[in-house]
């Protein structure tokens, strides 16, 4: 299995509209790098291992959201051209540039993402058993680790749940106090030739 890696690689160039005397330019506001994350890798060249590098040109209006995407440089992909350019057009938030009164004005910010696929590591062999109580309102208490081996220890922090559940009813409907408990193991196993 091959997991998507995402990265934003640069920050080329950020510019008012039009050749003026600006006293400020455009800015990202928040990690741009999260703004296109593995999760949006188009699943047929996920599958296909098809990777690229898109430059795109976003036009921003005075108040600093995204209007139009162009490619500048194709990835070879038009899938992956189209992801990029969607997903910074839903996503991208910009402090606009400003003029020489200080007053927004439109803006262009370039940019290119690299879609890379990396390899997935093997988990090692392990086990883990945890287990918690859901509680009659959903809440949840007493989460402990009972076991943990191996690759089981790196995850042992991350099992306990964090979010409330649906409340578990009995027979009769009402709701009751139960334990839940999970184990896993990762095993491996050499094949014959």
């Amino acid at each position: 299995m091959r997991i998507a890696n995402l990265f934003v690689l640069s920050l080329l160039m950020a510019c008012p509209a039009a050749a003026q005397d600006y006293s400020a330019a455009v800015a990202p506001l928040g990690n741009a790098g999260t703004w296109v994350t593995h999760e949006d890798y188009p699943a047929v060249e996920l599958r296909a291992e098809i990777e690229g590098l898109v430059g795109l040109e976003l036009a921003l209006d005075a108040t600093g959201r995204p209007t139009a995407c162009s490619i500048t440089e194709t990835s070879g992909s038009s899938a992956l051209d189209e992801a990029a350019c969607a997903k910074l057009m839903e996503r991208g938030r910009f402090r606009p540039a400003t003029d020489a009164s200080g007053e927004p004005v439109a803006g262009t910010f370039s940019t290119s993402i690299r879609w890379r696929i990396q390899p997935t590591e093997v988990p090692e062999p392990g086990a883990m058993a945890f287990s918690f109580v859901v509680e009659r309102d959903g809440s949840v208490t007493g989460c402990q680790v009972e076991r943990a081996e191996g690759s089981g220890e790196k995850l042992a922090e991350q099992m306990c749940p964090t979010e409330t559940f649906e409340p578990i009813f009995d027979d009769r409907g009402d709701p009751v106090r139960t334990l839940i408990r999970s184990e896993f193991s990762v095993t491996h196993e050499h094949l014959p030739e």
